[in-house]
């Protein structure tokens, strides 16, 4: 009900001229107040302070936009706003209200918000959006959304032959050749291994193979954990604590042991690597905690920066390296992307719409800044 609602309230924005502006004194009042609080929004947008945007909604708002997973309450906003702005940097914006109606406390807008978005460091796009918005007057006077129903007509563009790329060759260069789990339940744990690798390779010039055994070990270390295999939030917080060896200090092992703990000479080898770590960034595209699928943002992110040559760890129910894509109009989403799979001990490929829906985590490690 919400996908027809949505498509024909993009057909309706599209085709009709915007009305004349509210000319009760009630309505007027309420548009004065809806006004303002998006320049507010904007404005802490702008200043990337997800606290001060997520004053935009009610603490149970409701933020449903066509083709993304619905969000429910101001902290899973304040996550999703988090988000957006680690990877974009918002220009100039300007919001306009098509017709609003007001009664008491409550409002209802047709509105739309129209402005340039830089994505990853990118040249700035222009952005459209429309939305329906159910706005409440709360006690300290101030309009915020209680539900929003949204989305970006004409702005979501397919990708297409130019956004090929493919760093198996380069993997392969680097000696990073995929390597195999075996039976275990590791594949978060292998891929933000393979990342490291590639990034301490590109940006540090040290070609190693380093070890997953460690890293498994180091996440369970760093969050009082016991099982085999981890997270992607969890295997990182092991290594911001604890670094990573090499492969030969610590061999990865058939079976998992619990008791196990990494040698002296290990724990020398991995201090020794967080020092080149000062080199390298950890920047999430999609951080876990917002259900499965990427927006239309993150998925932009995505693909440039495999474009920029970084290898992206993608989890889902099975976590994957993404290596490339290629453009394929035979294949679901219009495209495939090229992955790194320790599951199958191999280079493979998944298709674009599993990428653009079924996701639920992804980050780069990259070169520092």
């Amino acid at each position: 009900m919400l996908r027809l609602g949505l498509v024909g309230l993009a057909s309706l924005l599209s085709g009709c001229a915007a009305p004349p502006p509210p000319v009760d004194a009630e309505e007027q009042a309420a548009a004065a107040g809806v006004a303002a609080a998006w320049l507010r929004h904007f404005d802490a947008a702008r200043r990337k302070d997800a606290v001060a945007a997520c004053d935009l909604y009610t603490e149970t708002a409701v933020y449903a936009v066509l083709g993304q997973p619905e969000v429910r309450g101001r902290t899973a906003l304040r996550a999703m706003e988090a988000a957006g702005m680690a990877s974009t940097t918002l220009g100039e914006v300007r919001h306009e209200t098509h017709a609003l109606r007001a009664h008491g406390d409550q409002a209802r807008e047709l509105g739309g918000v129209r402005g340039e978005v830089a994505v990853a460091g990118g040249a700035p796009t222009e952005v459209q959006f429309e939305y329906v918005a159910h706005w409440r007057r709360e006690a300290d006077g101030s309009w915020r959304v209680a539900h929003l129903a949204g989305a970006f007509p004409g702005t979501a563009e397919a990708p297409s032959a130019a956004d090929d790329c493919d760093l198996r060759p380069q993997f392969e260069a680097l000696g990073l050749q995929p390597r195999h789990q075996g039976a275990r339940p590791t594949c978060s744990i292998f891929t933000t291994t393979a990342v490291f690798e590639f990034a301490y390779a590109r940006v540090c010039g040290a070609r190693v193979r380093l070890s997953p055994e460690y890293c498994n070990w180091a996440a369970n270390a760093a969050t009082g954990r016991t099982d085999d295999g981890d997270f992607f939030h969890c295997a990182l917080r092991g290594f911001a604590e604890f670094g990573i060896c090499r492969e030969e200090l610590w061999p990865y092992g058939a079976v998992f042991a619990a008791d196990a703990a990494p040698s002296r000479a290990a724990l020398l080898d991995a201090g020794r690597r967080s020092a080149e770590a000062a080199r390298l960034r950890v920047r999430w595209i999609r951080p876990i905690g917002q259900g499965a699928g990427l927006s239309d943002t993150q998925y932009a992110d995505l693909l440039a920066t495999l474009r920029r040559g970084w290898p992206v760890a993608a989890g889902s129910a099975h976590s994957r390296v993404l290596v490339g894509y290629r453009a394929d109009a035979r294949a679901p989403g219009g495209g495939v992307f090229l992955t790194l799979d320790s599951a199958l001990g191999k280079f493979d490929e998944v298709t674009a719409v599993y990428v653009r829906e079924q996701l639920n985590d992804a980050f780069v490690v990259e070169a520092a800044e």
